[in-house]
């Protein structure tokens, strides 16, 4: 492994001069986005009624259905290609 590589992966920057390298850190740094993304997305959700998610009974906000499991992982996507595409442009 070069130099060049290992600093690539360490600074999470897909610039290592491997194409395949480079795919896995971009693959990697947008999952950690959107993983961050999740996490927060709570904290500023407003729930009907002050309700939690599970309370609420709501397919589109109750996290035990799978369909706004998948629902919130899209939009943590999203969010992540919205994020590196304003990256790229600055």
């Amino acid at each position: 492994m070069t130099l060049r590589q290992l600093a690539a992966i360490e600074l999470r920057v897909p610039d290592s001069g491997t194409e395949w390298l480079d795919d896995m850190i971009r693959q990697a740094k947008r999952d950690e986005i959107a993983k961050a993304a999740l996490a927060g997305m709570d904290d500023w959700v407003p729930w009907p009624d002050g309700v939690t998610s599970v309370e609420a009974g709501d397919p589109r906000i109750d996290m035990r259905k799978p369909e706004a499991q998948r629902s919130r992982a899209r939009w943590a996507y999203h969010q992540a290609d919205a994020m590196l595409k304003q990256r790229e442009g600055e």
